[in-house]
């Protein structure tokens, strides 16, 4: 269920699913000419996009979580990493969807 790269980091199939159909339904919303659709697409893809660099920057936060918990240290590295690299996307998608949610406070005016 779970792959391992050669950094350590666990990374679960369904990630990779998303990873791979979020930007393939961007493409298809294009191609059929359904702009809207294509942009909502895009920002998703773009919160994939960000997962990497965002499950880095709370893996420290991830670890002082974690760290009174576990004693192993090579269980320490696996449950920190799982736990930025969930916080991690699921944090940005939620992001993503409240910003295509939002309501713009005035509409934009023609220059």
């Amino acid at each position: 269920m779970v792959a391992t790269t050669l950094g350590g980091a666990a990374r679960p199939r369904r990630r990779r699913f998303l990873a791979y159909s979020v930007p393939i339904a961007g493409w298809r919303a294009i191609r059929q000419r359904r702009y809207a659709d294509h942009r909502k697409w895009m920002i998703r893809s773009f919160a994939m996009t960000m997962n990497t660099l965002t499950s880095r920057a709370l893996s420290p936060i991830a670890f002082l979580l974690v760290m009174p918990r576990v004693e192993d240290k090579s269980e320490l590295i696996l449950s920190a990493g799982t736990l930025s690299a969930g916080l991690s996307i699921l944090s940005l998608l939620l992001l993503s969807q409240w910003w295509l949610d939002r309501k713009p406070k005035k509409p934009a005016t023609a220059r």
